[in-house]
């Protein structure tokens, strides 16, 4: 299996253990096994989120200690009172406490004004149990509490409803019925309610639309409170059709935001639209071969693609670590031809991105993404002027030039070590080690700020950031060789002793990775 399948796999093991079976699970996963499951045990204890209990709160509802989490904090050496008079005594146990369970979900979606109704589907299951009970014992009257076994029905319903005019919460009157209750579901109500909305997209004209919220709300009768499973509605899904699609919903809250950080998210995010939101749950949608989302509907485990993070090939650039530290040794001149072109495809890249501002509606419409988005091109800007003048210091000072190589031969050696390590081999067995085009840019464009004590550039503060696993260390760690290495060229004997670099980390596990593979780097460095 690959890896896509393997994770593919454990999500839905892992939502059939904790939500149990789906009307409408993803992938075209079957669930068919559990439609009319057995259990042994209540199945809320057995599920853990994915029902609605009865929204009538005249019950009380308390978790016993014993099975809560307030007995994790009730250990043996808590037993005596405190003191050596409590030493023999019985503490007493910590009093039940309240639980509150989801009675309702829904979602909320945008609409076309024109549109005048759309479709509800509701899935869910109820379990049975066998033998039934009698009446007496569901009403508690009857205190024996014989053992059953559950039995899942699974129950589906589909119909339309009108779109309100009302902007006021409604129960949905069943046609040709005076009930709210979803037909067959015993006391499953659905409310729904519309307000016009007014927005205006950045550079478009204002619009109307319809902001629409259908909840089911679970109306049960409590019964004995070990058989309260009989009145939960368990692996609940509710979800709209519309025919004409829904509308996008783009979050505009950061456009007219002062803070920074959030203008340029709002750049970087301009094209990411939601068209639900989910109400006491997840939301998620599906759309046709045209990009239209006809159907949106709760999840009880919503998921994301994180899609993964590739360097990109930049042709006629030496990338081999070894093979620059060579380069390194017979002169500036042919180092600096193997570097160049690097700055010249990030120039390339950063005139691209010009024109996609001026090109891309949602940014040439919107004047305040065309302001974040020049500022980002002029930092693109200096940042390929730092490239080049790492490349150049590399031909004209040759301390740089040497301290360049040594760093390059102490990271090879080192990463084949650690590679031989894990893959039980000799390290001159081992695939000769490369940079990526994002670690090796970084190394040059700080090269003027470490070398030149005067320089601008160390008024800088440079954050590298990039995703779990991209090469973050390999880049910061060349760096600091650099920094060793030249500070022992420049300055022998005491000059070129004591600390250089200062490393701080707030994770323990994480300290101890980055510590054995710096440890690692020096002593490739002291060899």
């Amino acid at each position: 299996m690959r890896s896509v399948e393997v994770r593919t796999e454990l999500f839905h093991r892992l939502r059939r253990d904790l939500v149990g079976p789906s009307a409408n699970a993803p992938d075209d996963y079957e669930d068919d096994d559990l439609n009319e499951e057995r259990l042994r045990d209540n199945p809320s204890r057995w599920y853990l989120t994915g029902f609605l209990a009865p929204a009538d709160d005249s019950e009380e509802i308390e978790i016993d200690p014993i099975e809560g989490q307030d007995n994790l904090a009730f250990g043996p050496e808590d037993r005596g009172a405190g003191g050596a008079a409590g030493d023999d005594e019985t503490p007493e146990p910590p009093g039940a406490h309240r639980r509150f369970l989801p009675s309702s979900i829904g979602l909320t979606a945008i609409l076309p004004i024109e549109t005048q109704s759309i479709e509800v589907e509701l899935n869910w299951g109820d379990y049975a149990v066998e033998p039934p009970l009698s009446v007496a014992i569901l009403d508690g009257q009857d205190s024996s509490q014989p053992d059953v076994e559950w039995i899942r029905r699974p129950r589906h319903v589909r119909f339309p409803i009108a779109v309100p005019t009302s902007g006021a919460l409604q129960r949905h009157i069943v046609p040709d019925s005076t009930s709210a209750a979803v037909p067959g579901s015993g006391a499953l109500e659905i409310a729904i309610q519309c307000r016009r909305m007014k927005v205006t997209p950045p550079g478009e004209d204002q619009i109307e639309q319809n902001v629409i919220s259908v909840f089911v709300t679970n109306k049960r009768r409590w019964v004995a409170r070990r058989y309260g499973d009989l009145t939960f509605a368990f692996q609940v899904e509710l979800a709209l059709h519309c025919d004409s699609g829904f509308c996008p919903q783009h979050d505009l809250s950061r456009y007219n935001a002062s803070d920074q950080d959030d203008r340029l998210a709002d750049l970087h995010y301009r094209d990411v639209a939601a068209y639900a939101v989910g109400r006491n749950a997840a939301a998620c949608f599906e759309t046709d071969e045209n990009g239209k989302a006809l159907c949106v509907r709760t999840t009880a485990m919503p998921r994301a693609a994180v899609e993964r993070v590739e360097p990109t090939k930049v042709k006629s650039v030496e990338f081999g670590i070894g093979a620059l530290a060579e380069l390194a040794s017979e002169g500036g001149e042919g180092l600096a031809a193997q570097l160049r072109p690097l700055a010249a495809a990030y120039a390339d890249w950063s005139v691209a991105q010009e024109v996609l501002k001026v090109t891309e509606k949602a940014i040439s419409s919107a004047p305040r993404r065309v302001e974040i988005a020049s500022q980002l091109i002029a930092a693109q800007t200096t940042a390929c002027e730092r490239i080049t003048a790492g490349i150049d210091l590399l031909v004209s000072d040759a301390h740089v030039r040497s301290a360049f190589e040594i760093m390059n031969r102490a990271m090879e050696m080192a990463a084949r070590h650690r590679n031989a390590a894990a893959q039980g081999i000799a390290p001159e067995e081992t695939d000769a080690p490369t940079w990526r085009p994002f670690q090796l840019a970084f190394i040059l464009l700080n090269l003027s700020g470490l070398t030149q004590k005067q320089h601008p550039d160390r008024e800088i503060v440079d954050l590298l950031f990039f995703p779990t696993g991209g090469g973050k260390t390999e880049a910061y760690l060349g760096l600091a060789a650099f920094s060793i290495v030249l500070r022992r060229l420049t300055g022998p004997g005491l000059l070129g002793a004591g600390v250089s670099v200062i490393m701080r980390y707030t994770l323990r596990l994480l300290t101890l990775d980055q510590l054995g593979r710096a440890a690692g780097l020096v002593c490739a460095l002291e060899l």
